[in-house]
């Protein structure tokens, strides 16, 4: 019976320990989910490293240069971005699509869309209420 209490005292603990990690796990997800998205001022939305990138980009920096970089572009001067979703919908990729977002491939587990834009559209896409944030994807680092 001891090594029964036991146990059942380990998988209640374990048990307990995994609602906390979802809970920790989903407020780093979208630490800004008490804020609805459509009132986020723009600024708040694209991501320090995104605007610092455009702002490199219009004084004329290659988009060679990004790609060892935190934010990669490509040749034609386009950013690769993850667009944090509050909804993953149809309608959304299509509206994303709409609005300048190239390549689009969702990830439903995590509520965002890794694609490609034009920094002149990055305000289009953080003006639509269901974008929670623009960041630019993370990429593996070696050790």
């Amino acid at each position: 019976m001891n090594t029964r209490y036991k146990l059942q005292v380990w998988l209640a603990v374990f048990i307990a320990s995994l609602g906390s990690v979802a809970c920790v796990h989903s407020a780093t997800l979208n630490p800004d989910s008490s804020v609805p998205a459509a009132s986020k001022p723009l600024t708040q939305k694209i991501s320090p490293l995104l605007q610092s990138a455009v702002q490199q980009l219009e004084r004329g920096t290659p988009p060679s240069a990004f790609h060892t970089g935190l934010v990669r572009a490509d040749d034609q001067g386009r950013l690769q971005v993850y667009v944090h979703v509050s909804a993953l919908t149809a309608d959304n990729i299509f509206t994303l699509s709409a609005n300048g977002l190239i390549s689009a491939v969702p990830s439903p587990a995590l509520r965002l869309i890794q694609g490609w834009i034009k920094p002149s559209d990055l305000n289009a896409i953080a003006a639509l209420p269901f974008v929670i944030r623009i960041t630019p994807p993370s990429y593996a680092q070696p050790r």
